[in-house]
């Protein structure tokens, strides 16, 4: 493992190294994100490698690249258990952040804490007035899809994770519809067929994203 963390290491500091452009450095702080905290929860490494795009010359201020980089950096906080103000960002960057924060959580099977995450923003998500095409219900289906993933992989499941299984599904199904195209919707279909399976419900259940009367 320690091996491979630290080949890992080099392959992002090469590639910081070679960043010649800002717009270049998303991928980059998504791969830290990916790798890094979601696969390896080595949050702090994570932390270090963002801190250090934006030190590169080539950043800059006010640039849809520094958002990024952000979004990032407040998710990775916020999912190693550091206090994050995300008042600052606009909504829609606040879902997104919380979505990956939530991810990163699940990847590491720290489902009750991604599940609070995804509560979240779904909650926030349900407030704003924006258009499909916005890139926060595209980051939600991704999150209700990553979180019913981690949850369906365990063996044994109890009565509460069978529940938050069956909710990520739902959450992951609606904003696909919302957010995806019509191969994105089926797949989302298809799958959530499964996860209410193993979660012992053969029919989608609740909306998630529909508001109480």
């Amino acid at each position: 493992m320690r091996r491979r963390q630290r080949l890992l290491s080099s392959v992002f500091l090469k590639g910081l190294r070679s960043l010649k452009k800002m717009s270049k450095s998303p991928p980059f702080a998504h791969l830290a994100v990916h790798v890094l905290a979601e696969h390896l929860g080595e949050w702090q490494k994570a932390l270090g490698f963002l801190a250090d795009l934006e030190k590169n010359p080539f950043f800059e201020r006010n640039s849809e690249s520094e958002k990024s980089l952000v979004r990032s950096r407040l998710a990775v906080e916020l999912a190693s258990g550091k206090e994050s103000a995300l008042k600052f960002l606009h909504p829609s960057d606040q879902v997104r952040t919380l979505a990956l924060a939530a991810s990163a959580l699940a990847g590491q099977a720290q489902i009750e804490r991604g599940h609070q995450f995804l509560n979240q923003a779904v909650e926030l998500a349900q407030t704003l007035e924006i258009s499909h095409a916005d890139l926060a219900y595209r980051a939600l289906a991704i999150t209700g899809n990553n979180v019913a993933s981690a949850l369906e992989e365990k063996a044994n499941l109890s009565d509460s994770e069978k529940k938050g299984m069956i909710f990520a599904a739902e959450v992951g199904r609606k904003f696909w519809q919302k957010a995806g195209t019509w191969l994105e919707v089926e797949r989302a279909r298809v799958s959530s067929r499964e996860f209410f399976f193993k979660g012992g419900r053969m029919e989608p259940g609740v909306d998630p994203c529909a508001k109480e009367s």
